[in-house]
C-alpha cells in the first residue's frame, strides 16, 4: 500500500533544546531510581491480617483453646 499523504516537519523548538530537556529528564529519573529512598524494608515479627473485622474476631474469641468446650452466651 503506497503511503497516501506527505509529513510536515514544524519549525519551532530547536534541536539542541530538545537534546538538553531529553538528558534532563533521563538524569533526573535515573537519579531518583538509583538514590530515591521511595521505599524502605523493615523487618517486623508477627503475622500480616486483613483488616479489622478479623482482628475483633481475634479479641472476643482469644482466651478459647483448641478443643475446649464452651456454652453459647458465656
Amino acid at each position: 500500500m503506497k503511503w497516501q499523504g506527505r509529513a510536515i516537519l514544524l519549525p519551532g523548538i530547536p534541536l539542541w533544546l530538545i537534546m538538553l530537556g531529553s538528558i534532563v529528564f533521563i538524569t533526573a529519573f535515573l537519579m531518583f531510581i538509583i538514590v530515591g529512598t521511595y521505599s524502605r524494608r523493615v523487618n517486623v515479627s508477627g503475622e500480616v491480617t486483613p483488616g479489622q473485622e478479623l482482628s475483633i474476631y481475634i479479641q472476643v474469641y482469644r482466651d478459647l483453646l483448641s478443643g475446649s468446650l464452651f456454652m453459647k452466651g458465656s
